[in-house]
């Protein structure tokens, strides 16, 4: 068992206190914070969002007047996130519990010292799997190395890189840990890189598209591969997902049927014990909303949460299900926004799940992503599923060359930042029986034939 299991991770929540009531009650002491910390440095999600916000009212005095307890309770009200920071008591108790306002800058550096001890838990915990791992075992040191001294050497400055940065991160990818993680899917892998450090993807497509069965398959494949992973679902129950898990680690969608289980009961329970210790595992790896009461900022704590416990990929589906309030604009843009912060400092992906905005059926584009434009338009990669029945013929370019093949799903990317396949489609075959995807390989466009030709 390991010894650690259900430790509270470093933090000084008194420290991350006292920063956040300083900056409430002392103007001078923003900029001395705001040079040390950023947002995730904060253990407490509540802390992260007192934080951001007294930040973006610093940056925007016009609008808000100069951040103290009244115009940020002000704010945070019209916002309808005052109760999320545990309500006016809360910051009034922060406001009136600082020592000393002179000392912000020990109090930051504090938090700081905890983030980084942090981060170097995560570090350790990657290298800790990567020993379970098949790699030999100067290659894992190597790697090991690089990433605890990548975790002990962030810069205190906020918004200054040099090219010391760069070159940790080139030596980090050399080292081995620093990588985009593979999709089960070799062309999608290639030329989406939708698990490169610090991506923020889209997986869009249709009800019935199979979108989530296929991301769940990629999940399952990471996670066997001893990546840390996390996911929430804010549809349907945890219990509901861990039995499509179930049909798909074991290949066989009977397995979904409570008329087959009542008929099949010995096979039903030996397929469930043979899969027990993965469903286990898998489980502990998965989040939901029962009550439907998620909202977009909450979600962002959520995946700040997982951040801290060391998650490399992490997943949402459907982030539409989220509340975003009333100008679910600015609420989709700065959470976007976050998510992108967020991966950039952690080098772990985030892949959020949607679908189409209005009638289904329609033409994939960046344009047409439920949740507002900010999904496409501030995100990394945006790949698009969409199924077919019946299945179409179109020429693919296979293993040995380009061949008609017929298919039942295409994944559109259509936005690939780190990748290089940015307009094409991929074409696949769902198995609804085994619940598993089969890549087949890239669409071809039909040449169009010249003007003259034609007439």
């Amino acid at each position: 068992m390991n010894e650690n299991e259900g430790r509270t991770p470093p933090c000084d929540i008194q420290a991350e206190a006292s920063v956040l009531g300083a900056m409430m009650i002392s103007a001078p002491a923003i900029p001395v914070a705001r040079e040390v910390l950023v947002e995730v440095d904060f253990y407490r999600p509540a802390h992260q969002l007192i934080f951001k916000a007294l930040c973006y009212m610093a940056d925007h005095p016009a609008k808000y007047g100069q951040p103290d307890l009244v115009t940020l309770r002000a704010a945070m009200q019209a916002r309808g996130r005052l109760a999320e920071v545990g309500g006016v008591e809360y910051l009034v108790a922060l406001a009136e519990g600082v020592p000393s306002t002179a000392n912000v800058g020990y109090y930051a550096e504090v938090v700081k010292d905890k983030a980084r001890l942090r981060e170097l838990i995560i570090a350790s915990t990657q290298a800790a799997n990567d020993a379970y791992g098949p790699g030999e075992a100067s290659e894992i040191i190597a790697s090991a190395t690089q990433a605890v001294a990548a975790a002990g050497n962030h810069s205190r400055k906020r918004g200054r890189a040099s090219a010391a940065d760069v070159g940790a991160n080139i030596e980090a990818a050399i080292a081995g840990n620093r990588r985009s993680i593979p999709w089960p899917w070799k062309t999608i892998t290639q030329y989406a890189k939708a698990c490169a450090p610090g991506a923020v993807t889209v997986l869009c497509g249709d009800p019935g598209s199979g979108k989530s069965f296929l991301f769940q398959e990629a999940m399952l494949c990471w996670h066997k591969s001893n990546i840390p992973v996390a996911m929430l679902h804010l549809e349907k129950t945890r219990e509901y997902h861990m039995a499509r898990a179930l049909g798909q680690l074991d290949g066989n969608n009977d397995i979904l049927s409570d008329e087959w289980q009542r008929e099949n009961p010995g096979l039903a329970r030996e397929i469930h014990a043979r899969h027990a210790a993965m469903l286990d595992s898998y489980g502990n790896c998965m989040w939901d909303d029962p009550d439907g009461s998620t909202t977009l900022e909450m979600v962002r704590s959520w995946i700040a949460a997982r951040i801290n416990e060391g998650a490399r990929i992490i997943g949402v589906d459907p982030i539409t299900a989220a509340k975003e309030g009333e100008r679910s604009w600015d609420a989709a843009r700065e959470f976007v926004v976050a998510c992108e912060s967020m991966t950039a400092r952690a080098g772990c992906s985030i892949v959020l799940i949607t679908h189409p905005r209005g009638a289904t059926g329609g033409r994939p584009g960046l344009d047409s992503l439920a949740g507002g434009r900010a999904y496409g338009r501030l995100t990394d990669c945006v790949m698009w599923v969409q199924g077919h029945s019946p299945p179409e013929t179109l020429p693919v370019k296979v293993e040995f060359g380009i061949a008609p093949i017929d298919f039942n799903r295409t994944i559109t990317l259509l936005k690939t930042r780190d990748g290089i396949g940015q307009g094409i489609a991929i074409a696949l075959n769902f198995t609804g029986k085994t619940l598993a995807t089969v890549e087949l390989g890239h669409i071809q466009k039909k040449k169009r034939k010249r003007k003259a030709e034609e007439e």
